[in-house]
């Protein structure tokens, strides 16, 4: 399985972060990923529901406007 390496430069400021919360290294790194892919992957789901609300011409389709 891939194990990508940690930017040296960044250990430092992960260290002290990681020992003011008082949690390991590790927990500190998974929590940060699991963040930013979770921001992520709402970001493509926006994104997704976007496009699918915009015909082949670039106009809006569907979600009519009540009166």
């Amino acid at each position: 399985m891939y194990s990508p390496k940690i930017n040296e430069a960044l250990i430092p400021a992960l260290y002290r972060i990681a020992k003011d919360l008082g949690v390991p290294m590790t927990v500190l790194v998974n929590r940060m990923i699991n963040r930013e892919i979770r921001k992520q992957e709402r970001k493509n789901r926006k994104e997704e529901s976007h496009e699918s609300d915009v015909n082949a011409s670039g106009r809006r389709v569907g979600h009519a406007r009540a009166a």
